[in-house]
């Protein structure tokens, strides 16, 4: 029927733009899968819930509603970082947008709408974290390494301490009265076989 079939091509777009932003873009280089898991069924729950609530229901302030409250709802046992919050309500976003587009709403203004929505999210996640290196901070006493000519040493010292692939090092704060730094260090993630 042509509900099923709408439903079909809403989801199956939907599905797409989140496995791309989620698998495509945020799992890239990185280990955090737990959030990508998540990341992809809250957004699948949240389309199915809120076409089907939409469809029986019609009427804007009902999706907005369940909008604002899947947008705000966050995990008791964890604090999400904000990179990780940001990517959730962009995985709510293309919910809401394929779930509640009506019929005035054409299938490019559709299309243009996803891509808008994954390509503002990536364009940033890449200019600010374009690495994808998870980082730790570090309080580091040996000052002497931090200085330029003595960068390969550093590295080598804080990966022989850490036990991390650490490629890259980044001077957060200096604590001359106590002769530390603060160091933001990047390494690459051990891949689990």
């Amino acid at each position: 029927s042509e509900g099923a079939l709408d439903l079909g091509l809403r989801l199956g777009l939907d599905i797409v733009v989140v496995s791309a932003l989620v698998l495509g873009l945020y799992l890239r280089r990185r280990e955090q899968r737990d959030f990508a898991f998540t990341f992809l069924v809250f957004n699948v729950l949240i389309f199915l819930v809120t076409y089907v609530l939409s469809s029986s229901a019609p009427g804007v302030g009902v999706a907005f509603g369940l909008f604002a409250v899947f947008s705000v709802m966050r995990y008791r046992t964890e604090t999400i970082p904000i990179r990780e919050m940001t990517f959730l309500f962009a995985a709510v976003s293309i919910a809401m947008v394929n779930a509640i587009a009506g019929p005035g709403v054409s299938l490019v203004g559709l299309l243009t709408a996803n891509v808008v929505i994954f390509g503002v999210t990536g364009f940033l996640h890449l200019r600010w974290y374009g690495d994808g290196l998870p980082s730790v901070p570090l309080r580091y006493e040996r000052l002497a390494l931090l200085a330029p000519d003595a960068r390969a040493l550093l590295l080598d010292d804080l990966r022989e301490r850490t036990g991390l692939d650490v490629v890259a090092v980044e001077v957060v704060e200096l604590d001359l009265l106590r002769d530390t730094a603060m160091l933001k260090v990047s390494y690459k993630a051990q891949r689990e076989g």
